[in-house]
């Protein structure tokens, strides 16, 4: 039996998973400039900066 907390602590690892395999299958270009546009949204407070994988 797992814990709520265990549950969804695997459900954001699986997640996690899925958005590195992802990333990792995006061609060279588009990963550079995704990861570019990612780590300038990192001053911002704003959520709807980051963009979405």
């Amino acid at each position: 039996m797992r814990w709520r907390g265990d549950e969804e602590a695997v459900a954001a690892a699986k997640a996690g998973d899925r958005a590195l395999r992802h990333l990792a299958s995006m061609a060279d270009e588009r990963r550079r400039a995704w990861l570019g546009r990612y780590f300038g949204s990192v001053e911002s407070c704003d959520a709807r900066k980051v963009p979405q994988l």
